[in-house]
């Protein structure tokens, strides 16, 4: 006769040992997609390291230029006193620098929808 707990502890190991590489491979190969993809979005960032998160911004091409204002697809905005200006690298750019057909991303404020408070501005080489 066979004895159920000795058989039950020898199936459960058996199981285990089989059961458990599969996932540890699975965690691992998990680790390490989550590794590589952290460390390339990582290098991704270091070309354009914009000193301002873009959650929320919107794109366009400068259309018109009126002193302080700036038509952005055909709407006009305005520019906030304390408007941050960058290059896709980071470098501050002066207001007159910006020219019309001028690809833009800007975010404005969250009370007025006309006011830019941040801006990537991307410059014809």
């Amino acid at each position: 006769m066979r004895d159920p707990v000795l058989h039950n502890r020898f199936r459960m190991s058996i199981v285990n040992s089989w059961g458990s590489q599969p996932l540890r491979v699975a965690t691992g190969m998990m680790w390490l997609g989550l590794a590589l993809a952290t460390g390339l979005a990582g290098l991704a960032m270091a070309d354009n390291e914009i000193p301002f998160t873009l959650v929320g911004a919107h794109s366009g091409t400068v259309t018109a230029i009126r002193g302080a204002s700036l038509d952005i697809n055909g709407k006009t905005f305005h520019l906030s006193p304390d408007a941050v200006i960058v290059d896709p690298q980071g470098q501050p750019v002066e207001a007159d620098a910006i020219g019309v057909s001028t690809e833009v991303k800007y975010v404005v404020k969250r009370d007025q929808a006309n006011k830019i408070v941040k801006m990537v501005v991307y410059l014809p080489r």
